[in-house]
């Protein structure tokens, strides 16, 4: 699975056809999809275990459909998740800007 990293991403993303293989079951809640805002929206979201250095956190994934992220389509960017600040939260990430890296303590 290609999977992106955005620390300036409120939620993580996973696309609809992706998560169709992976046989996850979304439901719908309100979502904050801007951290810098109270609103929210209603979206699908779905709960998959993502594996790190042998621990397993359970990440929150808002389902799109592919069409609504056209900018990565445009630059060539094949992008079948996206995780965002929640992520980097939950798992306590350190992001290295200067060097490019996210390590995982």
């Amino acid at each position: 699975m290609n999977m992106i990293t955005d620390s300036a991403a409120a939620v993580s993303i996973i696309r609809k056809d992706v998560l169709k293989n992976l046989k996850y079951e979304p439901s719908s809640r309100n979502v904050n999809l801007a951290a810098l805002t109270d609103e929210s929206l209603n979206s699908e979201v779905v709960v998959i275990p993502i594996n790190i250095n042998g621990k397993e956190i359970k990440t929150d994934f808002v389902v799109y459909d592919s069409d609504d992220i056209a900018c990565f389509k445009k630059h060539g960017i094949i992008m079948d998740a996206l995780l965002g600040v929640e992520f980097f939260k939950a798992t306590n990430a350190i992001i290295d800007f200067k060097n490019q890296t996210v390590r995982f303590p």
